[in-house]
């Protein structure tokens, strides 16, 4: 397999800078010829499977009947993300439903503004009763630093399974590595926390994102992470 950027597509002739990695050779392929003289197997009349394929691809409906087994999204998601769409909000039943997380772990009570593919804001209340604030400092209560990446993390995941629809379900989000973690003001109780996440790169079962959190506009930490979704270990 190959990613597709800078090759052009078989059925329209067009320069597709599609990102998915779905090239890939088949009994009934095409083949696409890039501004370098190389070639690339790929599926007869697309340059992709359509999670990712360029914008005249998509105008012109030339979307793969069957995606490759590897594509993390459906096509339906596919489209919706790629036309930036907005899925509105995820109260606490629905990111209880995406996320296997439960007190005192579940540090997200809301998450709004969802844009399949692309960004979403979570919300947490902190409260007073928060049991990590009986150690964290007593007298002197602060939220932990990794508890607001922890945050941070939980709402990438719920953009991350409501990007993926259906290939999402039953799957968990798995942290891999967190980079240039600041930390600006103390969070207390009777914050709320803006939880706000973006994707910097999507490629299927691995993502990158990019977090903030702030208080009434002011940033209060900021962090980037990568994250893998999998399936949940085996029972026994």
């Amino acid at each position: 397999t190959g990613t597709g950027t800078g090759f052009r597509c078989s059925s329209c002739s067009c320069s597709c800078s599609c990102s998915c990695s779905c090239y890939s050779t088949s009994t009934s392929t095409s083949t696409s010829t890039s501004t370098s003289g190389r070639t690339r197997g790929i599926p007869s009349g697309l340059a992709c499977c359509g999670v990712s394929p360029c914008r005249t691809c998509r105008t012109r409906g030339q979307v793969s009947d069957t995606a490759s087994p590897d594509a993390a999204v459906t096509l339906v998601a596919a489209a919706d993300i790629l036309a930036g769409a907005s899925v509105g909000s995820a109260d606490i039943a629905a990111v209880m439903a995406l996320l296997p997380h439960r007190f005192p772990m579940l540090l997200v009570d809301r998450v709004e503004d969802i844009v399949l593919g692309r960004s979403a804001r979570g919300i947490k209340a902190v409260s007073i009763n928060e049991p990590f604030f009986a150690g964290h400092f007593p007298g002197r209560p602060i939220m932990p630093g990794v508890l607001i990446i922890e945050a941070l993390a939980q709402t990438a995941g719920v953009l991350a399974l409501k990007t993926l629809g259906e290939a999402g379900k039953g799957k968990l989000v798995y942290f891999m590595a967190i980079d240039g973690a600041k930390f600006r003001i103390p969070v207390e109780p009777g914050c709320l926390l803006d939880l706000k996440v973006e994707f910097s790169q999507n490629r299927g079962r691995i993502s990158k994102f990019n977090g903030r959190a702030e208080i009434n506009g002011k940033l209060a930490a900021e962090c980037s992470f990568t994250a893998m979704i999998a399936d949940p270990p085996a029972a026994g």
